[in-house]
């Protein structure tokens, strides 16, 4: 009961606000996708992954724009900014 208590306050509530965290977060991210591919052995569900993650930050979390703190990332600027802290983290892999 507790979880979906928990549940219906964030999707009710004010988005969680993301500044200076969110380098931390996107490549927490950036390693659980990249964690997933590995175990999965291929890279066809990394896009859907992505997008996926990039939904959910969207969706819960005001992602701070650097240039213009009272605007919003867009989904599209996170996922390219995700797509970027996953070739930086894990450069040899081709599929990124």
């Amino acid at each position: 009961m507790a979880d979906i208590a928990i549940g219906l306050e964030l999707l009710s509530g004010a988005k969680v606000h993301i500044d200076s965290g969110r380098k931390g977060i996107l490549e927490a991210v950036a390693c659980q996708i990249h964690s997933h591919k590995l175990a999965a052995g291929t890279e066809k569900n990394l896009p859907r992954e992505v997008r996926q993650w990039c939904g959910i930050l969207h969706c819960f979390c005001f992602v701070e724009n650097h240039r213009n703190g009272s605007k919003e990332l867009t989904r599209e600027a996170l996922e390219t900014e995700l797509y970027n802290v996953l070739a930086r983290l894990f450069p040899g892999d081709a599929s990124l």
